[in-house]
């Protein structure tokens, strides 16, 4: 489904806000629908902090879908982006990709982590000294 922000004149042209429940990471998307050659901003946050700014230009072809990447932003749990209304037709968003950051292991993979543990101590302890006769 194309995330699309409607305008008084009912095309894809708004700019918009996304916030996440959660602090993200690796947040990618498409957007497509550029007519013309246009840049579109995309601003990262995290808080009230400006993380920092992307700028894309379309590339004139409307049913081209380009990559926003905004991975080196790392965590962020919002997203404006501006600069839509200056295409004819506006934009189109879809895709959107990300991670939970801060993410907290499986119950299991802790038991297989702590299980190695152990096994790696018993045969730590199970070596035997090695005596030198002269």
């Amino acid at each position: 489904m194309i995330l699309c922000p409607r305008t008084t004149s009912n095309y894809c042209g708004g700019d918009f806000a996304v916030s996440f429940a959660s602090v993200v990471n690796s947040l990618t998307f498409l957007f497509t629908g550029d007519d013309s050659v246009q840049s579109l901003s995309v601003e990262a946050f995290l808080g009230a902090a400006t993380l920092g700014t992307l700028t894309v230009f379309g590339d004139g072809v409307t049913g081209t879908a380009q990559l926003v990447n905004l991975a080196a932003f790392g965590d962020l749990d919002r997203i404006v982006v501006t600069g839509a209304s200056k295409d004819p037709a506006g934009y189109g968003y879809d895709d959107f990709t990300f991670q939970l950051a801060g993410t907290i292991p499986e119950p299991s993979s802790w038991a297989l982590m702590i299980g190695g543990f152990g096994l790696v101590g018993m045969a730590m302890r199970r070596r035997s000294a090695r005596v030198a006769f002269s």
